[in-house]
């Protein structure tokens, strides 16, 4: 039971913290934190803390096998040539 009670703590003092840091937050930086990824931790009792928030990786960058942006296509087109 006190394990419970404390992850409920846990738990609420991060949402006030997080509605804080929303509160506080200008309009600038709201278009500015869609584009960041937020990364949390886990404790020892199943809560999860705020640790850093990262750009996001462009799509752009990733780059694939050779042929493997053209399997799925494959895939459609022999699927409708089934049909």
């Amino acid at each position: 039971m006190a394990a419970i009670a404390r992850w409920l703590v846990d738990w609420q003092r991060c949402r006030s913290q997080q509605r804080h840091t929303q509160a506080a937050r200008p309009p600038s930086q709201e278009a500015e934190a869609m584009h960041r990824i937020q990364i949390y931790f886990a404790d020892s009792h199943g809560g999860r803390g705020w640790t850093d928030s990262r750009h996001k990786r462009p799509i752009s960058s990733i780059v694939p096998n050779p042929g493997v942006k053209e399997m799925p296509l494959n895939e459609h087109q022999r699927l409708l040539e089934d049909c």
